[in-house]
């Protein structure tokens, strides 16, 4: 997966401002502008989680040598979360606490809910908005929620447009490798759904717990991959997809 850096992204700044800076500007505050990150700088996922946070200070940085927003500079307030929803959920308190205007950078679908959950606790004119979470689970888009802005395709729509564009190359041998959690359901569930859409069955299915061990990630690769597979869809937390891999 490509990996975007903030700062060529200008539009998600704007977004980030917009959702809580109007407030700010009528109260004629001139105090920097807060942006809340909780995001995963431990644990499995501390690698996106640090390159997430690299690009957020340069388009920071980037802003303020322009002269701020409205005058005001822009102040990045930084927390680990682990990828752990209650570290996460404690996060955006303390964001919101903080006068943060706007929160990004949370990882994982258990982690969204629990901090939309903080934000709609309390609902008001300066609560802040979760921008471009870092999930593609469907559940967390349908109702629409008025705390989460979304700036990636949900895996439903992803899974659509991987299985056009494979059938388009004669793709008909496919496995599907998943695990016990919110991804692994939306992503088997997904992948499955297209396949009968053009009339195929899979060739082998696994699915894993959602605390996998290395021996049974081997043995889960060996059965499917016994199967020939021309394709292998993993819908696996981000450690274990890499493990795979």
């Amino acid at each position: 997966m490509r990996r975007r850096s903030w700062a060529g992204r200008p539009g998600l700044l704007a977004l980030l401002l917009s959702a809580g800076l109007a407030t700010d500007l009528v109260a004629g505050q001139s105090l920097p502008i807060r942006i809340g990150l909780s995001l995963p700088l431990s644990g499995p996922a501390a690698s996106f989680g640090e390159g997430l946070r690299h690009g957020a200070e340069l388009a920071v940085a980037r802003a303020n040598a322009a002269g701020g927003i409205a005058r005001r500079t822009l102040e990045l307030v930084v927390l680990d979360d682990g990828g752990q929803p209650q570290r996460a959920a404690a996060n955006a308190a303390e964001l919101v606490s903080r006068g943060a205007v706007a929160l990004t950078g949370v990882h994982g679908a258990e982690a969204v809910a629990a901090v939309d959950a903080v934000l709609a606790a309390k609902p008001s004119a300066t609560t802040p908005a979760l921008i471009g979470p870092v999930t593609g689970d469907a559940s967390l888009r349908s109702p629409p929620r008025p705390n989460l802005f979304f700036l990636r395709a949900s895996i439903t729509d992803e899974a659509r447009v991987a299985m056009l564009h494979l059938d388009t190359l004669g793709i008909t041998r496919y496995a599907v490798l998943s695990q016990d959690s919110p991804l692994g359901d939306a992503g088997q569930q997904s992948m499955l759904d297209e396949l009968v859409r053009i009339a195929i069955r899979p060739v082998a299915q696994e699915r894993l717990p959602a605390r996998t061990s290395a021996a049974d990630l081997q043995g889960a690769l060996e059965r499917v991959c016994a199967q020939a597979p021309q394709v292998l869809v993993l819908a696996l937390a981000a450690d274990s997809a890499e493990a795979a891999v």
